[in-house]
C-alpha cells in the first residue's frame, strides 16, 4: 500500500528481502531486510534518483566483425535472495543488436551483473561478472565464435531412423536437428563445455 506522502506499508512472512522503488524511469538502489517472526521494520527510506548506470557495449565474431540480430540479455548475480533472477531495471531486460553490433541497459541499479549474447549461427557466450555502483557506465565486448560441432546416428535395433529429431539441451542456447534419410545428424555451433 502506498499512501499520499509517500508512506508505504508491505507485510511479508519471515525471511530475507531485497527492496526496492521505482516511479516511472526513477528508481532507487536496493535495501536488504532480514525479517523474523514479529519483526516490525520503520523509517526505511528510498531516494529516487537518476535510476542508476549504464552497462553498454558491442557483440562481435572472433574475426572482429558486429553481428546484427544477436540478443543480449542482462542478468543480476550478486543476491542471495534473487540468484540468477531477472528482477527488470527501468529499461529492456534484453535486446537485439542492431547492424552496429551495440547495446546499452540504461538505469541499472547498483550491483553485479552477467551480460550474455545469443545469434543462431554462433556459440553463446556470457561475460565476466560486471559490478556497477551508482551511476557508473561500464562497457564489455562479448565476442561470439563458431562453436564446436557434434554429428552421429540414431539406430534403432541396428537400423537408421529417418526423420529423429535430436535435442541438445542446455540453458544458454538449446537447438535440434532433424536426421537424414541414414539416420545421420550434425549440429554446428555448439557451445564448449
Amino acid at each position: 500500500d502506498e499512501e499520499a506522502n509517500g508512506a508505504f506499508e508491505i507485510t511479508v512472512q519471515p525471511g530475507s528481502y531485497l527492496i526496492r522503488a521505482q516511479s516511472g524511469t526513477l528508481s532507487s538502489d536496493e535495501q536488504y531486510l532480514e525479517l523474523a517472526d514479529g519483526d516490525i521494520v520503520q523509517g526505511v527510506q528510498f531516494f529516487l534518483g537518476g535510476a542508476g548506470g549504464t552497462i553498454d557495449g558491442l557483440v562481435l565474431s572472433s574475426n572482429g566483425e558486429n553481428i546484427q540480430g544477436a540478443r543480449v540479455q542482462l542478468t543480476r548475480t550478486d543476491t542471495e535472495i534473487l540468484p540468477g533472477v531477472d528482477i527488470g531495471f527501468g529499461s529492456q531486460d534484453s535486446q537485439t543488436v542492431g547492424e552496429d553490433g551495440y547495446f546499452s541497459f540504461d538505469d541499472v541499479p547498483s550491483g553485479t551483473y552477467v551480460a550474455s549474447a545469443i545469434h543462431p549461427a554462433y556459440a553463446a557466450v556470457k561475460s565476466e561478472p560486471i559490478i556497477l555502483e551508482g551511476n557508473m557506465q561500464e562497457t564489455v565486448t562479448l565476442t561470439l565464435s563458431g562453436g564446436g560441432r557434434i554429428e552421429g546416428n540414431v539406430v534403432l535395433r541396428g537400423r537408421p531412423v529417418p526423420n529423429a529429431t535430436v535435442m541438445l539441451l542446455n540453458s544458454v542456447s538449446p537447438k535440434s536437428t532433424t536426421t537424414d534419410n541414414n539416420g545421420y545428424f550434425e549440429m554446428d555451433e555448439v557451445n564448449a563445455g
